[in-house]
């Protein structure tokens, strides 16, 4: 090997004639960790971490999203990844780690409701390279909630399965429904919400800021979570969900105590927007604790700081001089937009809502710590003791 083949091997670029060293582009890292071994074309499974691995690459950056990943040739207009495999190997792979697929979402045309999706919970992530570092994000973080116009909340999943044709063949195969985040009744994986799939109801949009560009290869990383697994979240304004399903305090620690019979080993993550009150960390932690989770089992995280994306000036100034007659996309805009007003605004008020409630029992308890949950007493009149009175203490009426 020669000293030039040599330099570059190692890293360090070429030497010129006068001695610069040039700049040689770093050579792409691989995505699939170490431990992950080859299963089909596209597919690996992590044995250790009860994971699988499926190589993909980014194939939108803007648009309203029905899914998060597809499969070849399908669904790339509506999806941020493609992956370069079959859903039926990806299926086959997580049958292999234990799990058993639930439901996907379906509508009862005779009860005219829909039923959210089923299955083991799963947690999804997507790892690539930027700026010549790897990465791995939660894929909740490569998504816009346009409702709310904020990015998308932490959230599981689950294995649903997707369906079978006559033939038994699964529908996701040539449906492309792989990692999907509204309703498909072919769907691989779903969330555990149900969401509608109208065009006018789509909630999510590609947070571009964080995706990487058109092309750029990444791996979906499907990890099953245990059965004795419970995983909190702390939005900023207080309010709880416990594996993606929105809790309030007394229901979370009923849930947890019964949770402790079922699994002795029952373990708790606590994850904290970063902008959610620490106190409310620590009171999640001693309901946890009241409820016969052991200490060395909760653990307490906070998500990354998101940065602040908003509309420009400009950007609003453009908006209101378009034409009445716009495309209708831009009256889903404003539509959207209102409901995210309203979101704000409910949540605000629910957050005023809770901060009086302890200040007036922060007070209460400040006059008479034994009265802090009592109603204050309202003022006694002291009766006229020149006046004829009843037994009750009212003074007789003239007749």
């Amino acid at each position: 090997m020669n000293v030039a083949l040599l330099t570059l091997y190692l890293g360090f670029g070429q030497a010129t004639a006068t001695g610069n060293p040039q700049q040689v582009p770093l050579a792409p890292q691989p995505l699939h960790s170490a431990e992950a071994k080859p299963f089909m074309p596209g597919v690996r499974i992590n044995w250790r971490d009860r994971e699988v691995e499926v190589a993909g690459i980014v194939v939108l950056r803007e648009g309203m999203l029905e899914l998060f990943a597809c499969s070849p040739d399908t669904r790339e207009h509506e999806s941020i990844m493609r992956i370069s495999a079959r859903p039926t190997h990806v299926y086959q792979a997580l049958g292999l780690l234990g799990l058993e697929p639930g439901s996907p979402p379906r509508w009862d045309p005779e009860k005219e409701r829909g039923f959210a999706a089923t299955g083991p919970r799963l947690r999804l992530r997507v790892r690539y390279q930027r700026d010549g570092r790897l990465h791995t994000d939660g894929i909740h973080k490569w998504m816009w909630n346009i409702m709310t116009d904020e990015p998308a909340p932490p959230t599981q999943w689950v294995f649903s399965g997707s369906l079978r044709d006559d033939s038994g063949r699964l529908a996701a195969d040539f449906e492309g429904t792989v990692v999907c985040v509204v309703d498909f009744q072919t769907a691989l994986i779903s969330l555990p919400q149900s969401y509608s799939d109208s065009n006018e109801d789509l909630w999510l949009r590609p947070h571009a800021e964080r995706i990487p560009p058109l092309g750029s290869p990444c791996v979906l990383l499907i990890q099953a979570v245990p059965e004795s697994l419970r995983i909190i979240r702390i939005g900023r304004y207080g309010r709880l969900t416990l594996d993606g399903r929105s809790v309030g305090r007394v229901e979370l620690a009923a849930t947890l105590a019964q949770d402790c019979h079922t699994h002795p080993d029952l373990t708790i993550e606590v994850v904290a927007d970063p902008a959610a009150l620490q106190a409310d960390v620590e009171a999640i932690l001693k309901i946890a604790g009241r409820a016969g989770v052991a200490a060395e089992r909760c653990t307490a995280t906070r998500e990354d700081q998101e940065p602040a994306v908003g509309l420009k000036a400009d950007a609003i100034v453009t908006l209101l001089r378009r034409p009445v007659d716009a495309p209708s996309g831009v009256s889903h805009n404003i539509r959207a937009g209102l409901l995210a007003v309203s979101s704000r605004l409910r949540t605000i008020a629910e957050a005023v809502s809770r901060s009086t409630a302890s200040l007036r029992s922060f007070l209460q308890a400040a006059d008479d710590p034994s009265a802090a949950d009592i109603e204050p007493r309202r003022p006694v009149e002291e009766p006229d003791l020149q006046a004829p009175s009843t037994s009750a203490g009212r003074p007789a009426r003239d007749e």
